[in-house]
């Protein structure tokens, strides 16, 4: 592969084009599950939040 900073030769792209739908699909699937992991905490604690917002309030 080529070193970091410097662009890909032209031999290096007509090999790298036909791997980038699958590599962008692969990416597509990390963030998928990376967003749904980090999300699901989040959604957790507001949902506690609003149900001590509520207890306090009767």
């Amino acid at each position: 592969m080529t070193r970091l900073g410097t662009a890909p030769s032209r031999k290096q792209w007509v090999i790298l084009i036909p791997m980038l739908p699958d590599l962008i699909s692969q990416l597509r699937q990390v963030e998928t599950k990376l967003y749904g992991d980090i999300e699901k905490p989040i959604a957790n604690a507001h949902q506690k939040e609003e149900e001590v917002i509520y207890a306090s309030h009767k």
